[in-house]
């Protein structure tokens, strides 16, 4: 099972420290990240979540449909991506 969630529909405030904090509740959270645009610094409006083993990753699937600063996240297990 994965660790890696994909969390979608962040709100433009929200940083790497208030997305650990919310999902500490769901387990153990070992790596937080999200992503930005590179010209603007601006958030793209999703990020991820590593949790530190798969049960944990399972319970933050739950935040899926749940609201974090007036935004319904969407949370789903990462993909991985395929290299060209």
């Amino acid at each position: 099972m994965q660790k890696r969630l994909y969390v979608g529909n962040l709100a433009p405030t929200i940083n790497e420290t208030r997305l650990r904090s919310f999902f500490d509740s769901y387990g153990r959270v070992d790596d937080v990240e999200v992503v930005y645009d590179h010209e603007t610094s601006r958030s793209k409006g999703f990020g991820y979540v590593t949790f530190l083993d798969a049960k944990d990753a399972g319970n933050g699937l739950n935040a899926n449909g749940t609201e974090l600063e007036d935004q319904t996240l969407r949370v789903s297990y990462a993909q991985e991506r395929q290299l060209a």
